[in-house]
């Protein structure tokens, strides 16, 4: 969408010795452009389509230039992230050669999800990777983040599936790291890394846990023996 540009350089200055490079676009301007669309929003309401192209159509409608362009697109983006979507945006533009610029949406959807487990390494600033969970089995970790192929994925799923994965117990420490498909935009491709309870440390709480209940067990046996 550039049609030219033009670079030049200029001293700072004499001590230094440096030079400041200077770029200067041109935006390319489309001709006989008349209508704005917008395809692939199937999450957004025709209305909503509607006061965007309305707001953004040109005073000369024949001529279209990078900065409608950005303004159609920051319009667009904002309502999805307004509504805690930040996999939907403008992918593309094209159109123009047929009098239309026409606004390509992705609203990307969960695809895979995987767990990885880590676990801290002694003296070493990285974590271990190891393939296979010790304490929970990935298919429950899976389960309980509650990720389903082919929703849309929303800033609160992510707090949402920590919490839920804590409430399972004998995890550590959770995070969530969503990132889209390099081969497909419009897949999103979801990663659980979590840091189990380490067997020693569970059988300490679970040792303290046992020992609390025996303590009470024997303090309800005497409060009914000295009743007695």
């Amino acid at each position: 969408y550039i049609a030219s540009v033009d670079v030049r350089t200029e001293y700072v200055d004499d001590k230094s010795n440096h030079q400041r490079v200077i770029y200067k676009f041109r935006p390319f301007v489309f001709e006989g452009i008349d209508t704005i669309e917008i395809k692939g929003n199937s999450l957004m309401p025709q209305r909503v389509v509607d006061d965007i192209v309305k707001s953004c159509l040109p005073a000369n409608p024949y001529r279209v230039d990078i900065g409608l362009m950005d303004k159609v697109r920051e319009k667009i983006e904002k309502w999805y992230q307004d509504r805690g979507l930040p996999f939907c945006y403008v992918g593309y533009f094209d159109g123009m050669e047929e009098g239309t610029l026409r606004a390509n949406v992705i609203e990307a959807k969960v695809n895979n999800v995987a767990v990885r487990y880590e676990r801290p390494r002694n003296g070493e600033s990285d974590n271990e990777i190891y393939s296979q969970g010790e304490v929970v089995p990935a298919e429950k970790i899976i389960a309980a983040a509650g990720f389903k192929k082919g929703e849309h994925y929303h800033i609160d799923d992510g707090q949402d599936a920590i919490n839920n994965i804590y409430a399972c117990g004998l995890i550590e420490e959770i995070n969530i790291e969503p990132e889209q498909d390099m081969t497909d935009p419009s897949k999103i491709n979801i990663r659980v890394v979590v840091e189990e309870v380490q067997p020693k440390s569970m059988e300490v709480r679970l040792c303290a846990n046992a020992c609390s209940a025996a303590v009470s067990q024997c303090y309800t046996l005497s409060m009914h023996a000295s009743h007695r």
